[in-house]
């Protein structure tokens, strides 16, 4: 996946969310997280290993991200 598919997923994810507020991805590698999201930093880190899983993958783990920005939590409540 390409970073203009990447970018792409998540202004869709956004929409789909409800969240209009400016958010950056990067990628960084770790060994056992697929993702995770810096509230200060409205940033969401994706494990660049899960890019090659597809497209819904990657839309989920968006979504996933997104909400937390949304409802400025961490917690899964």
């Amino acid at each position: 996946m390409n970073i203009e598919k990447l970018v792409e997923l998540l202004e869709d994810c956004k929409r789909l969310v409800g969240y209009d507020g400016v958010v950056k991805v990067k990628l960084k590698p770790y060994k056992i997280k697929a993702a995770t999201v810096n509230l200060k930093r409205k940033t969401i880190y994706i494990n660049p290993y899960m890019l090659e899983l597809g497209d819904e993958v990657v839309r989920y783990l968006l979504v996933h991200e997104l909400l937390h920005l949304k409802l400025n939590t961490l917690n899964h409540n």
